[in-house]
């Protein structure tokens, strides 16, 4: 009988569900005066889906330096209209040239490229080896308000300017350099 009830739930649609992990189309370097990037384009979804590409956008960071801020939009979303967001989260997949020399600071929701939010500050270090770090979560909005629609709304995850600002810090000496292979984003909602 139970298993009759959550079937018909299912069935009529409704309930907690997520986007899956969805990658990055388009990554842009903001030309803030700090280091910047290069090979953006190695980060970007090229079709590999959730896997490394092998390939990455980098950037040789200064000793004490900040990375140039990238935003990571165009995720291509379909949540249904009138869907309630529930949380967001953020994957970030990348290394540094040595172990525990850079480190993650901020993610910032991006609603219609615009940096909205508490942001999250991960303030961990960054592998010497791929690694996928994830922020957010399933009942986390990060200090934002998104919406589900058309896509025309600025508040909207479906719209292409919605993604997530990131930044990175190295604190060790002598510099380093960060090697990021993909940014993802998980949408979480209630149909």
């Amino acid at each position: 009988m139970i298993a009759g009830i959550i079937a018909s739930i299912l069935a009529a649609g409704g309930g907690p569900t997520d986007t899956g992990w969805v990658a990055s189309q388009s990554i842009v370097d903001q030309g803030d005066v700090f280091e910047a990037w290069s090979n953006l384009a190695n980060a970007e979804d090229n079709g590999a889906g959730n896997q490394p590409t092998g390939t990455f956008a980098t950037n040789a960071v200064g000793d004490g330096s900040y990375t140039n801020t990238i935003y990571c939009t165009d995720f291509a979303f379909a949540v249904p209209s009138g869907a309630t967001i529930d949380g967001i989260e953020i994957r970030q997949r990348l290394k540094s040239a040595g172990s525990n020399d850079v480190i993650r600071t901020t993610a910032y929701v991006l609603l219609n490229s615009v940096e909205s939010g508490t942001g999250a500050y991960d303030n961990g270090s960054i592998s010497g080896t791929v690694t996928d770090y994830d922020s957010g979560g399933a009942s986390s909005l990060l200090g934002t308000s998104p919406t589900a629609g058309d896509g025309t709304a600025s508040t909207d995850v479906n719209n292409s300017g919605f993604g997530v600002a990131l930044q990175y810090l190295e604190d060790d000496e002598g510099g380093s350099t960060v090697s990021l292979d993909a940014v993802f984003i998980k949408v979480h909602y209630t149909t």
